[in-house]
């Protein structure tokens, strides 16, 4: 998505990513696979806000030296997997995400991930600031309980997004993300 050079301090806002497309990779039905790929060699993203509807994977691709933070995003209706990525240096906190009938929350991951998993959101106090909301599953497979913190440092002098709760997030981002929407 943003290529292989340093893409500093982007973000991507109350955005509809809608997947379903008579063409697929993966024989899925028509949900678009390549979704957000995430692979520079240094780049900081925030993901906020967003709609990620009826895709089959990528979404996101967090590789190369990425460093991520996903707040208050909704992913419904996703056949795939959400999370992939294969270096280590990947590096991404979720909070306050609502996924919702997501086949499969990560699959194939190598880097490092923070979910603000029961009784660990306090610690994002370190990189954000204040402490992660929780992230909501509902129909959804798999492990979801990351609580890597040792790339917390990273997001040291960085200007973080405000976050609410999961449930809100999945009642006002589907009706709000969007051309044209605030």
């Amino acid at each position: 998505m943003f290529g292989f050079n340093p893409s500093s301090r982007v973000t991507l806002s109350n955005n509809f990513i809608d997947g379903e497309s008579p063409y697929s990779t993966g024989c899925s039905g028509g949900m678009h696979y390549w979704t957000f790929e995430l692979v520079g060699e240094d780049d900081q993203i925030t993901m906020k806000g967003n709609y990620i509807s009826r895709t089959s994977g990528r979404s996101p691709a967090l590789s190369g030296n990425t460093l991520l933070h996903a707040v208050n995003n909704v992913w419904q209706d996703n056949d795939g997997h959400a999370i992939e990525g294969g270096e280590a240096t990947a590096r991404g906190i979720f909070e306050g995400n609502a996924f919702v009938g997501v086949n499969q929350l990560v699959s194939d991951y190598q880097g490092r991930l923070f979910t603000a998993p029961d009784g660990a959101a306090a610690q994002c106090e370190q990189a954000l600031g204040r402490a992660c909301e929780a992230n909501a599953i509902e129909d959804s497979g798999g492990d979801f309980d990351y609580s890597d913190t040792s790339f917390f440092g990273d997001f040291s002098g960085l200007t973080i997004a405000s976050a609410v709760g999961a449930d809100e997030a999945r009642s006002q981002v589907p009706q709000n993300a969007g051309v044209g929407k605030i």
